[in-house]
């Protein structure tokens, strides 16, 4: 890692895991709805969590359309707790 990432590293990640909703909120300002064609695979989500270990993360909050919609949401929590990390999400009806 660089002298300069190690100074200014990102503590705070926020990631849209995806845009899949199954709400149909007017107030919502998101573009959710369907699944984007391209989000990350399983395989891939869990590369990022090691990826933003290695930047020095040390709190991910998940946001979509709606986390649970996706099928491995509870295997991307685990991998983020398994970090020692504070793991929340915010689901848009809450927004």
């Amino acid at each position: 890692m660089r002298h300069a990432d190690r100074q200014a590293r990102p503590i705070n990640a926020v990631w849209e895991v995806t845009l899949r909703c199954d709400l149909a909120c007017r107030h919502c300002s998101s573009r959710a709805g369907r699944a984007r064609p391209d989000e990350l695979t399983t395989a891939e989500a869990l590369d990022l969590v090691d990826q933003m270990a290695d930047l020095g993360v040390l709190e991910v909050t998940l946001i979509g359309g709606e986390v649970y919609l996706r099928d491995d949401w509870t295997e991307i929590i685990r991998a983020i707790r398994r970090r020692g990390w504070s793991a929340r999400w915010l689901r848009e009806a809450e927004a």
